[in-house]
């Protein structure tokens, strides 16, 4: 079994076992399904899921989407379920208390 980067499956299914994914950089694991073609795992979600879950890597954090007040994007960690920081969720959660006590 040779395991091999390639920019794209290009043997049928052409897409991840684990995800369906099409498009991508994907590992050809160089193991041949009869009658079907060859088995696919995308590098980019996929395999560092699994090797997270195997402890062989952390698992990576999405950064924060917000823009902080001088311009540069924000380096904090996100939240869990959140696009944004702790801190740009207590901004937020700030501004809609005040425009709620403002409209009443």
């Amino acid at each position: 079994m040779d395991i091999q980067l390639v920019d794209y499956a290009r043997w049928t299914p052409c897409r991840c076992m684990a995800c369906a994914r099409t498009e991508g950089k994907m590992f050809d694991l160089g193991v041949a399904i009869p009658g079907e073609g060859r088995m696919y795992l995308c590098a980019t979600y996929c395999a560092p899921q699994i090797a997270a879950q195997m402890g062989a890597i952390e698992t990576p954090k999405p950064k924060c989407s917000a823009i902080k007040a001088n311009g540069d994007p924000c380096s904090a960690d996100a939240l869990p379920g959140y696009e944004i920081c702790v801190a740009h969720l207590r901004v937020r959660q700030q501004k809609e208390e005040t425009s709620a006590v403002a409209s009443v």
